[in-house]
């Protein structure tokens, strides 16, 4: 068993008590313009690598906008075109900072389409609804513009708009770091450990864990499911050996052992979610999966071998190791 606790991004206490200051990680930009066909663009500082920020972005977007989520497209690793940001992904910045940044751009880009099509369809900006790329006014969906429509005023003609149209329709949002909350996950491991080959087998894998409120819970299970296979190879497989001369010797998948579909059990998952702390309820996952995982398995290993007298006090533990406790 291992119960693993993250700052996600933590309150401003902790943080000072490292040694860290919020102005070292102050914000995050991101922007979103309102493309001419109706469709929206969101530009981030986030590098994505598996996490899937492309999905999970677009999709806070998308929710803002009334768009279907595939008229939203997420730009990333082109620094001519992303905001700039020292730290990009990592330390819980793409949930709570990168989906606020997107958010609060998008909310702008919302509220400047309603104040227009109100003066346009003489209306009030409170009685408009965005669904489906039209804003409509509430219980009369044919008093509507299309967003396409608007977006290509904006661009063409924008003096044939009101003055509430501001910028315009692109807008860049600096989501500051808030006061936080904390990521944490419990992960129980139960082993099976062959006497004669000293082969373990997990027979049961179960984590609880709250990241509060979820963007995507497909993406979250994900992430949380591989970065268990991450921490299962790093107990039972995955090590980097080097020969006297320095030399890495495990230079290949054939001699650098990764887990494949056969070694990572049926991972149950179990989700809280405790009180939204703050305008942006989502906090970071992925550290939840690969930390905790290792610390998790062995542990088992250990209790699974403590009447022999074993005492766990390495991550690495191929068949030969344990074997050493079993003779």
């Amino acid at each position: 068993m291992c119960t693993y606790l993250e700052p996600g991004p933590g309150p401003t206490d902790y943080a000072q008590a490292l040694g860290f200051t919020y102005e070292q990680r102050s914000m995050q930009r991101a922007r979103v313009r309102l493309e001419i066909d109706g469709s929206a663009t969101v530009f981030t500082s986030q590098q994505p690598h598996g996490q899937g920020h492309e999905t999970t972005l677009a999709q806070l977007a998308a929710d803002e906008l009334g768009l279907a989520i595939d008229r939203v497209r997420v730009v990333h690793g082109n620094t001519e075109l992303q905001p700039f940001n020292l730290v990009a992904t990592g330390g819980s910045r793409a949930a709570t900072l990168a989906s606020g940044a997107v958010v609060g751009a998008a909310r702008i880009v919302r509220d400047r389409i309603a104040a227009v099509v109100a003066d346009l369809l003489e209306a009030s900006a409170d009685d408009l609804e965005l669904i489906d790329g039209v804003a409509r006014v509430k219980g009369s969906p044919t008093r509507s513009r299309s967003l396409a429509d608007v977006a290509r005023l904006s661009v063409l003609a924008p003096f044939t708009l009101s003055s509430k149209l501001g910028d315009g329709l692109d807008v860049s949002f600096d989501f500051e770091t808030p006061d936080g909350g904390w990521t944490q996950s419990t992960h129980i491991c139960t082993v099976s450990i062959d006497p004669d080959t000293a082969e373990v087998t997990i027979v049961r894998y179960v984590v609880v864990e709250d990241c509060g409120r979820m963007i995507n819970p497909a993406v979250v299970d994900g992430q949380i499911r591989g970065g268990i296979a991450q921490g299962i190879g790093s107990v039972l497989l995955e090590r980097i050996v080097y020969d006297d001369a320095g030399q890495n010797r495990t230079t290949t998948l054939q001699d650098y052992l990764v887990p494949t579909a056969l070694d990572v059990p049926l991972i149950e998952i179990h989700h809280l979610q405790g009180a939204d702390q703050g305008l942006i309820p989502y906090r970071g996952v992925g550290e939840g999966g690969a930390i905790g995982a290792p610390a998790a398995v062995t542990n088992a290993i250990e209790d699974a071998l403590w009447h022999l007298g074993a005492r766990v006090r390495t991550q690495h533990l191929p068949p030969s190791h344990i074997l050493d406790w079993i003779r």
